[in-house]
């Protein structure tokens, strides 16, 4: 998913700077809709996992999340990304065509970085290996 995420931003990039046609940024909307889709997925998807790797928890692995980090930079983290998400949501469906809204790509490569964060402060493990492996890896 965060692949997907760093194509649009790609994407929208190049049709900003290009001054995108209008039937080049119909497909530029398309992409970005499905990215706004596509990221409040892997949102989803590694709050899920730093819920799951908490300490406490009952999926906890050893060694765990502490609740501390958890409730603090992760969640701190989490909640920007998903501010910043519901930003790129709104800009998308304002978008009323050429040209396109300066501020997806910089938004989607903002939730790409935070996400990316998060994932590397997650405890090395199963569940950790199974997000990387549904967000299709994280660098």
């Amino acid at each position: 998913m965060l692949k997907q995420i760093k194509t649009a931003v790609v994407v929208a990039a190049c049709a900003i700077a290009l001054g995108a046609t209008a039937q080049s940024c119909a497909k530029v909307h398309h992409v970005a809709t499905v990215t706004v889709l596509t990221s409040h997925s892997a949102i989803a998807a590694v709050q899920d996992t730093a819920d799951a790797v908490t300490c406490g928890a009952v999926t906890a692995p050893v060694p765990c999340l502490p609740e501390d980090v958890r409730h603090g930079v992760v969640s701190e983290k989490l909640k920007e990304a998903l501010r910043t998400d519901i930003a790129v949501l709104t800009a998308v469906r304002q978008w009323p065509g050429p040209p396109a809204p300066l501020n997806v790509a910089a938004d989607l490569a903002k939730i790409q970085a935070l996400l990316s964060d998060v994932v590397k402060t997650l405890p090395d493990g199963a569940a950790k290996s199974r997000l990387l492996a549904l967000l299709g890896g994280v660098k």
